[in-house]
């Protein structure tokens, strides 16, 4: 019994962690950026990414985080304002992406599909 309901929990925190509907009352106020990246090509998930998110419209540092193992990430608690979300991921090409909240509860939806580098091409970082 304890099995499962381990199960169940961990089942409940994946899904609330990629939902830009279920937050917290400072979070309630403000908007969300979720979305996918994905190979253009093969559309299968791309995991091992960098994805930063930053903005010139307000003083905000560059955010870094990473997708998870289905290429899933997520915002929350973001002013109105535009962001650009740029996604480096190795064997590809960076790619950047802006995004704009134009209301404090505004969701928005990113799938950013990446082009595969051609055979022995790098990136300089």
């Amino acid at each position: 019994m304890k099995h499962i309901f381990t199960k169940c929990i961990l089942i409940s925190i994946g899904m609330s962690f990629f939902s830009c509907n279920q937050t917290t009352s400072k979070e309630e106020r403000m908007g969300c950026i979720q979305g996918l990246i994905t190979d253009m090509i093969y559309e299968t998930p791309i995991h091992d990414a960098t994805i930063t998110i930053s903005s010139k419209d307000m003083e905000l540092a560059d955010i870094v985080q990473y997708p998870d193992d289905q290429g899933h990430f997520i915002w929350k608690g973001l002013p109105v304002g535009t962001f650009d979300i740029l996604i480096m991921a190795t064997s590809y090409y960076p790619k950047e992406v802006s995004v704009t909240i134009t209301s404090v509860y505004e969701e928005q939806y990113a799938h950013v599909q990446l082009i595969r580098l051609p055979s022995g091409v790098t990136t300089d970082d």
